[in-house]
């Protein structure tokens, strides 16, 4: 398994993670706590977010769906 920890700024996230999973890696987010950061990055990014405050999985928009 390999494994990479980056902080990225936002702007450049959608292109590293489109770059990650063309390489055939898995990416997922921790630790969100922020509603709206979690509804991006489920949404706009399909990725998993792992966070801190599970009691806002259930406000997510399309909880349930699978990414």
């Amino acid at each position: 398994m390999y494994m990479e920890f980056c902080n990225l700024t936002l702007s450049f996230v959608p292109t590293f993670v489109q770059q990650q999973k063309s390489a055939g890696r898995h990416v997922c987010a921790w630790t969100v706590n922020d509603l709206t950061e979690m509804n991006w990055m489920r949404q706009t990014l399909s990725i998993p977010v792992l966070t801190d405050k599970p009691f806002l999985i259930d406000q997510m928009k399309g909880h349930g769906k699978k990414i």
